[in-house]
């Protein structure tokens, strides 16, 4: 994990490169499609050139991607900034994922942003901002209001995607857009 004070985000690291969670990054390239890219569309962060990047599809095999806090103490969520990691946005706008496995994206499709908060093992609230809505696709820094969350030991965040498939035969299905976004200036108070 990252622990930067009063932060702790979840963070591992596979063979292939960066694993579940967070990483914190200020990688500038918004041309290279591929998991393996980690830069934000932006190329920058909100006020600096650093910013963490999120893969989120480890949720499903229990690993999620959040951020709780080093002293476990709860805090009012207050706001933070978000926008599209270059491997989803590329997938989505032109059908580039590095691997050929992405559609077409059509004006019914949706890249939704998912932040949950806890306190405790109780939900406070649920938060969802769009991330692609049809074939308007955020590519600057996007403020987000969690002041609806409350008080929270912990924030959630995953993603979802219009762009499913099913690899046996339509029980299991799985995201082909990359499942990675960028956050900055996250805020909370006392």
């Amino acid at each position: 994990d990252i622990t930067i004070d009063p932060f702790v985000l979840t963070h591992s690291f596979a063979g292939w490169g960066m694993g579940e969670g967070f990483t914190f990054t200020n990688c500038t390239n918004d041309t290279l499609a591929g998991s393996s890219n980690l830069s934000a569309i932006t190329k920058a962060g909100v006020k600096t050139n650093a910013y963490f990047t999120a893969y989120t599809g480890g949720l499903g095999y229990g690993v999620a991607a959040e951020i709780s806090f080093k002293d476990g103490a709860a805090y009012n969520a207050k706001e933070c900034y978000v926008t599209n990691c270059v491997s989803a946005y590329l997938a989505i706008k032109d059908q580039n994922d590095g691997a050929g496995y992405v559609k077409e994206w059509t004006k019914d499709d949706k890249f939704t942003l998912i932040i949950k908060g806890f306190n405790g093992e109780n939900e406070t609230g649920t938060i969802e901002f769009l991330l692609a809505d049809g074939l308007d696709i955020v590519n600057t820094w996007q403020q987000v209001d969690l002041t609806k969350l409350g008080k929270v030991t912990k924030i959630q965040f995953s993603l979802t995607t219009t762009d499913m498939v099913s690899y046996d035969g339509g029980t299991t299905y799985y995201a082909n857009t990359p499942l990675y976004f960028c956050l900055d200036q996250l805020t909370v108070t006392e």
